[in-house]
């Protein structure tokens, strides 16, 4: 009787848990065919653009990054003029 217990209360939690990486391990895989779903997606529509569209997104991008970094300069200006102030 109290080995049955013993056993119940050691599998038991086991069984849980390869339940548990059951499931998580299905939903890595669901996860992973959506990115690569995706990443073959962006890559036809990549092939679709023009040459024009394509120079012209990565003039965009540039200017995103451009923009970020002004950003982040602004931002670290303020803070440097914050903590010179009296």
């Amino acid at each position: 009787m109290i080995w049955g217990l013993v056993a119940l209360l050691v599998v038991g939690p086991l069984l849980v848990l390869a339940a548990v990486a059951g499931q998580l391990r299905s939903r890595q895989e669901t996860l992973q065919r959506q990115l690569a779903a995706a990443a073959a997606q962006q890559t036809a529509q990549r092939a679709a653009l023009q040459p024009g569209q394509q120079r012209l997104q990565g003039e965009l991008a540039a200017l995103q990054r451009r923009a970020e970094l002004g950003r982040r300069r602004s931002v670290a200006l303020r803070q440097r003029m914050a903590q010179l102030r009296p």
